[in-house]
């Protein structure tokens, strides 16, 4: 399980995020998987002025929270 944490730039006057636990499923050893997934980022008029012209960028964290594993034989 992955989490993932979305948020305006912390220095910004009104800070915002959104986070969301992703499970990912059986990935084989060796192996690598893709997961796409599209959070909704709320934030005042000022902040999206700045995010979506370039001039600032959203934050983004992920973190693998949750690992098990299945050994047999």
């Amino acid at each position: 399980e992955v989490m993932v944490l979305v948020s305006t730039p912390k220095d910004l006057p009104e800070y915002r995020f959104v986070h969301e636990n992703i499970p990912v499923g059986t990935v084989e050893k060796r192996s690598k998987t893709t997961i796409n997934s599209q959070l909704v980022l709320p934030m005042t008029e000022d902040n999206f002025r700045k995010l979506s012209s370039g001039e600032r960028q959203a934050e983004v964290e992920t973190k693998v929270i949750k690992v098990s594993s299945n050994i047999m034989g």
